[in-house]
């Protein structure tokens, strides 16, 4: 006899969705998602801007994993790093090795920890570079090779999210617009199975109950409980 395993994660990922979608709950925690996720995304909006410097003396790492080559220059300690898959040409060690080297970097720092051959690692901060150009004599450019954000923006430009943000903010706002709509029609034809009387109606109520209230005791449903009405 065989049984067929359940896939539990489908099974989840089924209630979840039913739960986002078929609850008020899930739907108010949906668009606030969207629409919180969307204001932060936004307001991450920053100016991106290039730096220069010319690279004379450096100390030159590879990661064959990450294909990538770390330039730590050796006066400041700063470490600049060529991720070789966002440059449009290729270049190898052996190009920039022995070179005096024109570099266009991102000014945004980031965090560079780099495991090495001799269980050490290279630690410090770094920085993104967007052009390598390999000096010759004089200084002048031999060869020059450029990342594709370079070559869509060559000079220091605003990175504007607010356009993918408000269609975020849009929808949550769309979500929670449409969980409130469906909450007060379905509250429009679904009243609460024990509405409040008012005075009025109790007092009618009592009236009439000890008016006949020997028909009302012969009654199988028994007198009104009027603690009841008033909750």
């Amino acid at each position: 006899m065989y049984f067929r395993t359940r896939n539990r994660s489908g099974d989840i990922a089924f209630r979840l969705v039913t739960y986002l979608f078929l609850t008020h709950v899930g739907r108010i925690i949906m668009g606030s998602a969207f629409l919180i996720g969307g204001l932060i995304y936004g307001f991450n909006s920053h100016t991106i801007s290039y730096q220069s410097i010319n690279l004379v003396h450096f100390q030159l790492y590879s990661s064959q994993r990450d294909v990538k080559y770390y330039l730590r220059d050796t006066s400041t300690g700063l470490i600049y790093t060529a991720n070789l898959t966002d440059f449009s040409t290729y270049f190898s060690e052996q190009d920039i090795a022995q070179s005096q080297l024109a570099l266009i970097y991102d000014d945004s720092s980031q965090s560079v920890t780099m495991p090495l051959v001799d269980g050490s690692s290279l630690t410090g901060t770094g920085h993104q570079i967007l052009k390598l150009t390999i000096l010759g004599q004089q200084d002048n450019a031999s060869n020059s090779f450029e990342t594709y954000q370079y070559q869509s923006h060559p000079q220091s430009y605003f990175e504007n999210h607010w356009g993918v943000a408000s269609i975020l903010v849009g929808i949550g706002a769309c979500i929670l617009l449409a969980t409130l709509l469906i909450y007060l029609i379905a509250r429009q034809h679904n009243p609460a199975e024990n509405p409040q009387l008012s005075t009025e109606e109790v007092e009618q109520a009592y009236r009439k109950q000890t008016r006949d209230a020997w028909r009302l005791g012969m009654d199988s449903r028994g007198p009104i409980d009027f603690k009841k009405l008033t909750r």
